[in-house]
């Protein structure tokens, strides 16, 4: 049968949030597509014992040479399109949608193959200080990821980013294909202030000119104006 709904997914060393991950998405979509990016961790032990994946790339970690996110993308989205997956979501390791989603999501893609959408747009949510509030003041209150997209085959525009790359088909950016919904996707890797203070130096060393992120990444340890939002119970993760 032709699996309506694929996850997408490129780990590297995220053992400790992929147990989650396969509970809470991988077990709700029809097929798991993953690639382990040569983690030293147990995540390849986990994603292979993981029965919803359906799918397994690697790296070897003595042959990994830095970063790729560009590649990482093209090769899960090749993947997916050869198990004929419909759509396809990239949530990450680290990354939860509300539970409410998975039961509104039959209509949520029902509705976008009515109207011609080929993208659906969450609001991003940064996890910050306690697990049930996230960061709502200034920019944080404006993130977004759109991480369900519709598989078009090989009309699939890949976006070239070294960084901060869009998963979807690069034809629908700007365009009325992509819908914004009313769901948010929690990202919890900026729970602690210990792992802000890593994803910053992280992408410091990567892009030290910002260069694909104007902003620069100073701001992800800056608490000036500090607002958190509490996470509603009807709105949980």
């Amino acid at each position: 049968m032709t699996p309506r709904l694929v996850a997408l997914l490129a780990v590297f060393n995220d053992a400790r949030y992929l147990a989650g991950w396969l509970d809470r998405v991988g077990s709700q979509v029809d097929a798991v597509v993953a690639l382990d990016d040569g983690s030293t961790d147990a995540s390849r032990e986990l994603l292979r014992a993981a029965p919803c994946v359906t799918r397994l790339l690697t790296v070897d970690p003595a042959e990994k040479v830095g970063w790729n996110e560009p590649l990482n993308r093209e090769r899960l989205v090749r993947a997916g399109q050869e198990l004929k997956g419909e759509w396809f979501i990239a949530f990450d390791a680290d990354e939860r949608p509300e539970r409410r989603l998975w039961e509104r999501m039959p209509q949520l893609l029902a509705d976008a193959d009515r109207h011609g959408i080929d993208v659906l747009d969450f609001a991003l949510r940064e996890v910050w200080d306690e697990p049930d509030h996230y960061r709502s003041d200034g920019l944080w209150g404006l993130k977004r990821k759109a991480a369900v997209f519709r598989n078009l085959g090989d009309d699939h525009e890949f976006d070239p980013a070294q960084w901060h790359g869009e998963w979807y088909p690069m034809q629908c950016h700007g365009t009325d294909r992509i819908q914004k919904v009313d769901f948010d996707l929690y990202h919890l890797k900026m729970l602690h202030a210990d792992d802000r203070r890593a994803r910053m130096e992280r992408y410091q060393s990567v892009d030290p000119d910002a260069e694909y992120q104007s902003v620069g990444y100073d701001y992800l340890c800056d608490e000036s104006g500090l607002q958190l939002t509490k996470i509603t119970r009807d709105r949980a993760y």
